[in-house]
């Protein structure tokens, strides 16, 4: 959604120079220290290494290659590259439809889910 945004304002003429990615790892909740699952990486393991959440880090990814070639290239226009994140972002929407359903389904909210 946010790169969604960012394409839309760049298209309309808006100078946008980046986004800001917040929380870039998972943390405890604020009231409850509940694990809180929305960053690009989670808490630590007992060796310190921590487990990317894959789906964002593409995103991420994409995000850059889109960037550097407008940039360097000038190849795509924002129609093109809004088209391309329409694409991804309906298949991003689908996963998160299908999450919530299974959530619902063991009686779970979606504040609860990973």
């Amino acid at each position: 959604m946010v790169t969604r945004e960012a394409l839309a304002a760049r298209a309309a003429g808006v100078p946008v120079q980046g986004v800001c990615l917040y929380p870039v790892v998972n943390h405890p909740g604020w009231d409850d220290d509940h694990h809180c699952r929305n960053g690009l990486w989670d808490y630590p393991d007992a060796a310190g290494h921590r487990e990317v959440y894959e789906p964002l880090a593409h995103a991420l990814r994409d995000a850059r290659i889109w960037e550097v070639r407008t940039r360097e290239e000038g190849v795509l226009t924002a129609h093109t590259a809004l088209n391309r994140w329409r694409g991804r972002l309906g298949r991003a929407a689908e996963m998160v439809a299908v999450e919530l359903s299974r959530a619902s389904q063991k009686g779970r909210s979606s504040e609860q889910l990973p």
